[in-house]
Order: structure tokens, then C-alpha cells, then sequence
């Protein structure tokens, strides 16, 4: 072999090894700079969970107050949570779990839920610090991290009844406020308990006849059907003179319809 074709090796070599090195740039790059925040937020991802119980997720509350979610107990991968609305509210509050990741309101206001005030905290850890006496006293203590908490619109007596109501069908109920749009309920049947969801889900997960883990609110394709009606008869009551007293035939039988403005 010639000085030339020896050249000519080492120059292809250094070529090739130059396109695997660009390319491998580019795929950590395309990664790095695209792919990094999706990636780190999958629920499979455990770093992400010691990171988000450092903090006590807040407490989540019905719009009087009465709690819908609350953490009873925490370790360093999990926080037990505990649901006092139980099937009824299981869709619309959701569930927070690491062998299950998020759903609900837990997982639309995650990071809220997680948010450590930290303003607060340092305002608090100076004025204990001026208390000599008390900061010596919790000198071996950790301070607790707490987030926020968060206050919804939904009424506990309208969702119970909305869910009593459904009975045993398969369907939906959402009851809004017509004035301020702000949802009073979200109910959907079948439902679950998210308090055991290590023992049923294997089953909710597998029933393919009731499908309970779909939120029928959200995710299920229902005509409008009756309910188009509350619009035709408030244009009615404004539009039509005497509509009160007026009678009208349905399906062949004469029937009297009295409505109330």
C-alpha cells in the first residue's frame, strides 16, 4: 500500500467517524433542547416523584369548603391520599398515584397543588430565626413544605344528588351556573373508588362492558337532545304572546303545556 491510498483510508475514516459524531450530537441535542420537559413528565419517572413529595400536596375543596382530597400520610416516593367524595367525585377530582400517574383535577393543577411558597417560607424561617429561643428549640426539625391549596367551583350536594340521580345507568350529569359558566358538577357512571385503586384496578382496568375509567362528562359522544330544549322554550316564552296558555299536539294526542316565564 502507497503513502496515497493510506492517505486516502485515513481521510475516509475521519469522515465516517465525523458523520457518526455529528449525529450523535444532533440526536442528544434533538433531545436536550425538543424532547427533555415531555420525557422528565412522564409518571414513570421516579426522580419526579421525590421531587413532588419534598412537597405536601395541597388539600383540594368544593366551592363550601368541604375537602375533596387531602394527603394522610407521606413517604419519600408517595403521598397517600385520601378522597371523602369517593365514586361520586372520582372522575372530576381524579387521582394521584405513582403506579398509576395523575388524572382529574390532581393532574390539570399538579404543579399548583406542588408549589411551595417560597416567600412565605422565608419570611417565616426569618421571623423564627429573631426567636432565638424557639429556633434552638426546632433546630433539629425540617421545615414543612406546603402547597397551595386549591378551592373549586363544585358543589358536594349537587354532585351527591346528580350521582344518586344516575342510578345504575351508564351516562353523564354536569350541572352549570348559566351566569358565571362555573361547574357545580361533573358526574359520570359507572365510576370507582380512587381510595383503592391497588385493589380494583385490575378490574376498572379490564371491564370492557362499563369502561369505567372513561369520564363520560369529558370523553363520552352524546347529542344534545333534550337539552337544546331549555333554549327553544326561553325563545319561546320572549317570542310568542300567550305561549303560557297555548296547547299543542304531540304525536297525534292533544296535550296542554303550561309554562312558567
Amino acid at each position: 500500500m502507497n503513502n496515497n491510498d493510506l492517505t486516502s483510508n485515513i481521510k475516509k475514516v475521519l469522515v465516517i467517524f465525523l458523520l457518526l459524531f455529528i449525529g450523535l450530537i444532533s440526536y442528544i441535542g434533538y433531545f436536550q433542547l425538543f424532547k427533555a420537559s415531555s420525557i422528565a413528565a412522564r409518571p414513570e419517572n421516579k426522580r419526579l416523584w421525590v421531587k413532588r413529595n419534598q412537597v405536601t400536596r395541597g388539600v383540594i375543596y368544593d366551592r363550601n369548603k368541604n375537602v375533596l382530597a387531602k394527603t394522610v400520610e407521606k413517604t419519600e416516593l408517595n403521598q397517600k391520599r385520601q378522597y371523602p367524595g369517593g365514586e361520586s367525585f372520582a372522575h372530576i377530582v381524579g387521582y394521584v398515584d405513582p403506579a398509576y400517574g395523575l388524572a382529574g383535577l390532581e393532574s390539570k393543577f399538579d404543579e399548583e397543588l406542588i408549589k411551595y411558597d417560597v416567600i412565605n417560607a422565608s419570611i417565616d424561617a426569618l421571623l423564627s430565626k429573631l426567636n432565638f429561643k424557639e429556633e434552638f428549640n426546632n433546630r433539629t426539625k425540617s421545615q414543612e413544605k406546603k402547597g397551595n391549596d386549591l378551592v373549586t367551583t363544585l358543589d358536594w350536594d349537587i354532585q351527591k344528588a346528580a350521582f344518586d340521580a344516575l342510578g345504575n345507568n351508564k351516562g353523564a350529569v354536569v350541572a352549570l351556573n348559566p351566569k358565571t359558566g362555573e361547574v357545580l358538577a361533573s358526574v359520570s357512571k359507572p365510576s370507582y373508588d380512587t381510595n383503592n385503586l391497588s385493589e380494583i384496578w385490575k378490574d376498572v382496568n379490564t371491564d370492557e362492558e362499563g369502561k369505567p375509567l372513561i369520564n363520560r362528562a369529558t370523553s363520552g359522544i352524546y347529542p344534545p337532545g333534550s337539552t337544546f330544549k331549555v333554549i327553544t322554550t326561553a325563545s319561546a316564552l320572549e317570542n310568542i304572546q300567550g305561549i303560557t296558555s297555548k296547547n299543542f299536539r304531540i304525536r297525534g294526542k292533544l296535550s296542554s303545556i303550561k309554562l312558567n316565564p
